[in-house]
């Protein structure tokens, strides 16, 4: 037991660790705690690593290292702001965010104000008047006790919300309109007054029109507090509408008749309107392919108007195209036509082919084959064809089966 101790205070009796380190021995040997920027088995080596490395001054701070081995350090030189002792860290409290008094307390988190009475808010920037208490422009004047307003004529109340209506002056359902000086109310029928306390007959104000009679009624807050007898060929609540046809309204020979609200009229055909005013050209546009319409005066007349055709259509509307009216289309095509010219649309053809003889063409061989229609003939050359082909009679100079070539002999033929 003596030897192992001695043995483990061997082990470290030559201090073989440098650099500040600590040595700690056993019975095999010993191992070195190295101090801060050292490392290797004895300490021996130097860390590479700066204590800025991991940017500790905060705030756009600038970071200096100083000192070496076991012995490196740091310190901070801050912003404008900036506490050198914490880092550069910026003192929530050092701007001073408290408004009107209030008292700042930094923690952690930032900050938070105490504020005093009569203030509020994050920076105790909120006063009792920023709400804009008082109404109808009252003046607000506040303190830490609370605040007051200073009331335009015509308003009272804390908050000058109090008007001359406020009393609730206008009867017998009167509406109240206030100012800051006065008030006026808006009397039903039946009610005059400033506030609406004398009763008026409704006859009084001659509602009922054309002749008629007014009775009144006994309760003047109904609707309509009277009544009206209306003179022969009037009605209505004032008998303001007319019920007979003398002044003769219904036009282009329209038929009056007379009903419990007043008149329609019966139009003839193709007028339209209260009064048979819409004429045939303008309520129903019959004319059609961009004809012109013109109202015939006749309204007997049938149809009562008459259709200029655009160049190319006819008929009594105009609905009929010209270009198709001689059947231009065989074997059961179909004509569409407009003011330039047709189209015929053919039926489907059937599921045959025609072998023609020389001289003859079309899918049933019907057409005979015009061999000088395509003018085969240069150079000013006469072209005779038949069934079995062409030939041409060249002019003085040109030859060739089509008088293509020059320097020929005259009048030589080609086949």
């Amino acid at each position: 037991m003596v030897e192992h101790v001695l043995r483990v205070v061997q082990a470290c009796s030559s201090s073989p660790c440098l650099n500040g380190g600590t040595c700690s021995g056993d019975a095999n040997g010993y191992t070195c705690q190295c101090p801060v920027g050292y490392n290797g088995v004895i300490c021996g080596n130097t860390d590479s690593v700066s204590p800025c490395d991991n940017s500790p001054c905060g705030n756009g701070s600038t970071c200096l290292q100083s000192g070496t081995g076991g012995g490196q350090s740091y310190f901070c030189i801050c912003t404008p702001g900036g506490i050198p002792q914490l880092n550069c860290e910026v003192q929530a409290c050092s701007s001073l965010p408290c408004q009107n008094s209030g008292t700042c307390s930094s923690d952690a988190n930032g900050y938070t104000c105490q504020c005093p009475v009569g203030y509020n808010g994050v920076n105790c920037q909120i006063t009792a008047c920023d709400s804009s208490p008082c109404q109808n422009d009252g003046t607000c004047s506040g303190d830490a006790n609370g605040y007051t307003c200073q009331c335009p004529a015509g308003f009272d109340g804390v908050n000058c919300e109090n008007t001359a209506c406020d009393s609730s002056p206008c009867q017998n359902g009167g509406t109240c309109s206030g100012d800051a000086n006065s008030y006026t109310c808006q009397c039903p029928a039946g009610f005059d007054g400033v506030n609406c306390e004398n009763t008026v007959l409704p006859c009084e104000s001659s509602p009922c029109l054309n002749g008629a009679t007014c009775h009144n009624f006994a309760d003047v807050l109904i609707d309509l507090p009277y009544s009206c007898m209306c003179a022969p060929g009037f009605n209505g609540p004032s008998c303001e509408n007319v019920l007979d046809c003398s002044s003769s309204p219904c036009q282009n020979g329209g038929t009056c008749m007379e009903e419990a609200n007043g008149y329609t009229c019966q139009c003839p055909s193709m007028y339209t309107g209260t009064n048979c005013e819409v004429l045939p050209c303008e309520s129903s546009s019959p004319c059609l392919n961009g004809a012109t319409c013109q109202n015939i005066e006749d309204v007997m007349n049938d149809p009562p108007y008459t259709c200029m055709c655009a160049p190319g259509f006819d008929g009594p509307i105009c609905d009929n195209v010209q270009a198709c009216s001689s059947s231009p289309c065989q074997n059961g095509g179909t004509c569409s036509g407009d003011a330039n010219g047709y189209t015929c649309q053919c039926p489907k053809r059937a599921e045959y082919l025609c072998r023609c003889p020389t001289g003859y063409t079309g899918f049933n061989c019907e057409t005979e084959f015009q061999a000088c229609s395509s003018s085969p003939c240069q150079n000013g050359g006469s072209c005779s064809g038949d069934a079995n082909g062409y030939t041409c009679l060249c002019p003085v100079g040109f030859g060739g089966v089509n008088c293509e070539n020059t320097g020929i002999s005259p009048h030589t033929v080609y086949m």
